[in-house]
């Protein structure tokens, strides 16, 4: 397998890239995060993809159907399906192309009862939500024949300046799949927008003007040194704050830590005596 694999990401990296600009290979092999200087490679948010790689698709479950088990056999637009065609169902059933799964076979529109998939594709048997681009309309003008639903795209072609990467596994235009798509300095987070990021304090604002460099973002600080006397604790995520448990509320007056933000005299109802109310930290 690890050959089959090896081999598979080798043959991407041959393939044109006129999906998406994305190149195989791990952080190391150069990219726009901190792994290297240029491309990007099959990297998101600076780390190098847990799975596979593929040229049009970014990080993905699978690349061919050897890459997938014995419950979900079928590799479609590099997920692990059930099934990918008509033929992976038993007799009397298709498959369905909005869910990659088996059901009864349809003859006729009038056989099709989810709104989503209301048309009978008859070559196939099974119900989709469009079989030509007259089909659909609006925002989602083409008819993705792979998943048999209207999209916004299904190619880099069909996208606009400012999401110009066509994501294939749900037909939207977005900025970015990999790193690779983005541009100097800035690289692509899980919901597919290019983010800036940091290699040193220099490229930090005065708000936030310590960079994690294992991160790429620019934090208020990354221990307590970096925090004024006023809020003197570093939080996990990069923030000043006045105290972070009870523990760190010395006076006896103000024992409860609200928020981060500062010691009270309360934090709930049930700090107060005497049946009083906690009210902004305070008992009343």
């Amino acid at each position: 397998m690890l050959k089959l694999v090896t081999r598979l990401r080798a043959a991407l990296c041959l393939v044109p890239l006129a999906l998406a600009a994305a190149s195989c290979g791990s952080s190391g092999s150069g990219g726009n995060g901190p792994g290297g200087p240029g491309g990007g490679g099959c990297t998101v948010s600076g780390h190098t993809c847990q799975t596979l790689c593929s040229a049009s698709l970014g990080c993905v479950q699978c690349n061919t159907n050897a890459d997938c088990g014995a419950a979900d056999p079928v590799c479609v637009v590099g997920h692990c399906q059930r099934c990918g065609a008509t033929a992976d169902c038993a007799t009397g059933q298709a498959c369905y192309p909005r869910d990659f799964s088996c059901h009864p076979a349809c003859s006729a529109n009038g056989d099709c009862n989810d709104p989503g998939q209301a048309l009978c594709d008859t070559k196939t048997g099974a119900c989709v939500g469009c079989l030509t681009n007259s089909d659909c309309g609006g925002g989602e003008p083409l008819c993705d024949p792979t998943r048999g639903q209207c999209v916004s795209c299904r190619a880099n072609t069909d996208c606009g300046a400012a999401a110009p990467v066509c994501n294939l596994q749900n037909g939207d235009c977005v900025q970015c799949l990999v790193d690779a798509n983005c541009g100097a300095g800035s690289r692509c987070d899980k919901d597919h927008h290019c983010h800036s990021y940091c290699t040193s304090n220099a490229n930090c604002d005065s708000a936030h003007p310590f960079c994690d460099t294992q991160s790429g973002e620019c934090r208020q600080c990354l221990t307590t040194a970096n925090c004024p006397a006023a809020q003197p604790l570093c939080t996990n995520d990069g923030k000043c704050v006045a105290c972070i448990s009870n523990t760190d509320c010395k006076d006896a007056s103000l024992p409860f830590c609200r928020h981060q933000d500062r010691c009270a005299q309360c934090a709930e109802n049930g700090d107060c005596p005497n049946g009083g109310k906690c009210k902004d930290g305070v008992c009343g």
